[in-house]
């Protein structure tokens, strides 16, 4: 697709390709809407196939990021940064460069830590941009995640206790790990796997969660379905083999067509909508530079409520959660938008 006609589709403000020859740098920064304030969204590092599958991928980021704003009150929108890795990039040389086109943009865009994003990388972002949110924020998601599950419990079983409640966990990283950390501590029966076996058994020995290999771990009967990896996960095949009520997790993109949620739907199964239920570190993140506190403890709960009225409407209407989702936050932004209305902020 064109680079216009995709940013006319969904009403893109700004796409800025980066190219620094000496650092063998290519990247994509990405502002999608900045109708309700800043833009915000992490600095993504992956080797993706073709040009085309960055642009798809950044663009698909920087705009569930708007409506993760919107439905978790945050006066922002969204964007993204991918760097294209190259094994012959000088990394450090090429963050840095990408921190100055951030700097450049004069506060329109904040950047975060994404996938692939390590603490050597903020640290070289910040070398040249203030507009960068570089705290650790795992417990931030995952408490916001476990919120997303008890909602969604509330909605399936008239019940949120997680005692006794089947949980399935795919990845264990920073995120994975302490949703099954808060899981099993609520009572929670957790099952889990990853590709790290470091990881896995780390927690299998320090929570006494059951392993599965991770060929398996969609295949694992049980209430909830947590995925906390990579997206793409739910797809045409993959939605068949779910033995779950309930998909909610951490990671982005679960859904690899928006069509997916319509195959989940049909089976019962209820969808917590990832950039909804995973809002935990943004909102936490947004706080703390927009306010200057970290009083985000409430509004992080809050997503319990944003998340049961997104299942009850569903099963009201007879709708696919993340199409509810998706209006629900539209409906916060303007019908339509002038480049006036774009985020500039004050000298």
């Amino acid at each position: 697709m064109a680079v216009f006609a995709r940013m006319q589709k969904h009403d893109f403000e700004q796409i800025i390709a980066v190219n620094n020859n000496a650092s063998r740098c290519r990247a994509l920064v990405v502002i999608h809407d900045t109708t309700l304030g800043p833009a915000f969204g992490g600095l993504r590092f992956w080797k993706y196939a073709t040009e085309e599958h960055g642009l798809e991928d950044v663009c698909r980021l920087a705009r569930a990021m708007t409506y993760k704003c919107a439905l978790a009150g945050i006066r922002g929108g969204g964007g993204k940064t991918v760097i294209f890795l190259d094994d012959r990039m000088d990394r450090a040389a090429a963050v840095r460069h990408v921190g100055r086109v951030i700097e450049n943009l004069g506060g329109r865009y904040f950047a975060g830590r994404d996938v692939g994003c390590t603490d050597a990388d903020m640290k070289a972002l910040q070398q040249e941009t203030k507009y960068v949110a570089s705290e650790e924020l795992s417990d931030a998601t995952a408490t916001g995640v476990l919120q997303g599950i008890r909602a969604c419990l509330a909605v399936t079983r008239g019940a949120d206790a997680l005692d006794g409640v089947r949980i399935a966990i795919q990845g264990l990283g920073r995120v994975g790990y302490l949703l099954a950390k808060k899981s099993t501590a609520a009572g929670a029966r957790v099952t889990a796997s990853d590709i790290d076996e470091q990881h896995a058994h780390a927690a299998e020995h320090e929570l006494g969660v059951s392993l599965v290999a991770p060929e398996r771990i969609l295949d694992e009967e049980c209430e909830v379905f947590a995925p906390c990896a990579l997206g793409g996960v739910v797809n045409d095949a993959t939605a068949k083999r779910l033995k779950c009520g309930i998909v909610a997790g951490a990671a982005n993109n679960v859904l690899e067509e928006e069509s997916d949620g319509l195959a989940l739907h049909e089976r019962g199964i209820l969808y917590a909508p990832d950039y909804v239920i995973n809002a935990g570190a943004l909102i936490s993140g947004a706080t703390r530079l927009l306010t200057g506190t970290s009083d985000s403890g409430a509004q992080i709960q809050r997503l319990f409520d944003v998340i049961r009225e997104i299942g009850e409407r569903s099963r009201r209407e007879g709708m696919p959660t993340n199409y509810i989702a998706n209006m629900m936050a539209e409906a916060k932004l303007k019908k339509s938008k002038a480049f006036s209305d774009s985020y500039w902020p004050e000298a």
